[in-house]
């Protein structure tokens, strides 16, 4: 006995059915839900002083909208902004602040950090006076003048 073959009507059935598979997988993996990327840029040193302005990019990396809190960490505070972007849109934020202290300022937003020396303000001629421990054989320097720092 011969088996019967199925009908054109199934046929179409299995066709769409492998069609419509095939092309929502395809649609699953090409269209990614909204994943954000943030970037910081600002000078990598400045003296003591000078007002830093610092660029925060956020980028929405994915192909659907959404929404990103973004919470910047600066010397003088936290900033906080909801950015609703749309898949592929990015935006540019701007803050300042003054640097007031000699070291390093370390700004954080999201995920990143990026780290600030700040110089002293020296001018031509100033003399500075200090302490400086040596590492090599740890004795105490004195009178120690610095000229032409940063000139």
């Amino acid at each position: 006995m011969q088996p019967t073959p199925p009908s054109r009507r199934n046929w179409w059935i299995a066709a769409v059915v492998v069609v419509f598979l095939a092309g929502g997988a395809y649609f699953l993996l090409t269209l990614r839900e909204a994943g954000f990327e943030v970037s910081i840029e600002a000078p990598s040193s400045v003296t003591v002083g000078d007002t830093v302005n610092v660029k925060v990019t956020v980028k929405n990396v994915g192909d659907r909208p959404g929404t990103y809190e973004l919470v910047v960490k600066l010397p003088d505070g936290e900033r906080r902004e909801n950015l609703s972007l749309s898949g592929g849109e990015e935006r540019t934020l701007t803050y300042s602040f003054v640097a007031n202290s000699v070291g390093i300022e370390r700004i954080r937003a999201g995920d990143r950090t990026f780290d600030i020396n700040v110089r002293p303000r020296v001018g031509a001629g100033d003399v500075i006076t200090g302490t400086v421990t040596s590492p090599v054989n740890w004795q105490i320097l004195d009178n120690l003048t610095a000229e032409n720092v940063w000139a």
